[in-house]
């Protein structure tokens, strides 16, 4: 299973965008479910969480066999479609050896249209890219909860030079890429 999530935005209120695409290869909901329990709260969100809660999240997710992709936007007042910058993480993800690969991206789309025919693109652009079925899903999913705490990571590095967290995650993190606008 690959889930993706992001930080940061596409407008102006910051100078980068950064996608997350984690694959997991141990059961995710397992230790999620530990970690829960072991920081007293219903669920893990990097913005809202307090820096004990992050700390005790980030333990656990140290436990976790997953390897996590970063994807780098570099903004310069340009709009980009969040289509193009899916598929140019997904093609840089280290996909699991599952016969139909699983990949769930965090809802950010409110429209329902759009929702579905990026879903369909994604699905045909991956499927065809990896030669293996692939089944995507923009919905909400506890193991996106572990997305987002890399993409809030690693956004907080370098937008603002905050490597505290970051130096905690980094031997999970296989690729990074830059693309700048």
């Amino acid at each position: 299973m690959i889930v993706i999530d992001d930080a940061g935005d596409l407008g102006k209120g910051s100078k980068y965008f950064v996608l997350a695409g984690v694959t997991v290869y141990s059961d995710c909901r397992k230790y999620l479910e530990e970690a829960l329990k072991a920081a007293r709260v219903k669920k893990f969100h990097f913005i809202d969480d307090s820096q004990e809660v992050r700390r005790t999240f980030i333990s656990y997710i140290s436990k976790m066999e997953l390897k996590a992709t970063i994807y780098v936007l570099e903004k310069a007042g340009i709009k980009t479609d969040e289509g193009i910058l899916l598929f140019n993480l997904l093609r840089n993800v280290f996909p699991d050896d599952e016969k139909v690969l699983e990949i769930i991206i965090d809802d950010f789309l409110n429209n329902e249209r759009k929702r579905r025919e990026l879903e369909n693109k994604l699905k045909y652009e991956a499927s065809k890219y990896f030669n293996k079925p692939c089944r995507v899903k923009i919905m909400s999913e506890a193991c996106l909860q572990v997305a987002d705490y890399f993409a809030s990571i690693y956004w907080r590095y370098i937008e603002k030079s905050d490597d505290s967290l970051f130096l905690l995650i980094k031997n999970k993190i296989k690729r990074i890429i830059y693309d700048i606008q």
